[in-house]
């Protein structure tokens, strides 16, 4: 039988983190890798019964950090899921598109408030060397595509209130990202919206 775990990175999501967890609460495995909250992020998360591993020192580099959080995970396959998200499927939802696909489930992001607006995602795959996370901001698989399309996962997305107390963490990490790529096509646009939102034209 195919082993399902949650694989989460968090820091001062105290507010947030318990509903999410609440969803992803019958999995077989739950680690939390915390980069040094000062709320109850972490006492939460231990309620929960996640395993909450201190040891990584953010470097403003999301990728590094879910692949540190990646090596912790014994199951054979993983949902990573952001503590301003929740899982909107069932457990038999997720276990049977895990028992259909081959390598990656494309999971049907939705957005928090507003049902319409809605994309497909990686999320749930197979834990293997040969699959993990690329890029330091605007994370993704370096598998290509989207993920197998089987099954009906659905996650919501949202905001979390943590990103106010570090209200320019997307843009310093785009411009420092943009800067040292050879081909920074991908995050020039995201680079250009952060311009946008911050009025910057």
């Amino acid at each position: 039988m195919k082993t399902v775990g949650a694989c989460i990175i968090a820091k001062n999501e105290a507010a947030l983190i318990g509903r999410m967890l609440e969803s992803v609460k019958w999995c077989d495995q739950i680690v939390v890798v915390d980069t040094g909250s000062q709320d109850r992020t972490v006492e939460i998360a231990q309620a929960y019964g996640a395993e909450v591993h201190l040891d990584f020192v953010w470097c403003d580099d999301f990728s590094l950090c879910q692949n540190h959080a990646k090596a912790k995970m014994r199951t054979s396959w993983i949902i990573s899921i952001d503590c301003d998200e929740i899982l909107l499927s069932s457990e038999q939802e997720v276990r049977s598109a895990v028992e259909q696909a081959n390598e990656v489930v494309r999971v049907t992001m939705v957005a928090e408030g507003d049902a319409k607006n809605e994309f497909g995602f990686g999320r749930i795959f197979r834990n293997i060397p040969e699959i993990f996370w690329c890029q330091p901001i605007h994370k993704h698989l370096n598998v290509p595509g989207e993920g197998e399309r089987v099954g009906n996962v659905r996650i919501q997305y949202g905001w979390s209130p943590a990103h106010a107390l570090d209200p320019d963490r997307s843009l310093r990490m785009l411009e420092q990202t943009v800067s040292t790529e050879e081909n920074p096509t991908r995050n020039l646009y995201y680079l250009g919206r952060e311009y946008l939102y911050k009025q910057r034209y």
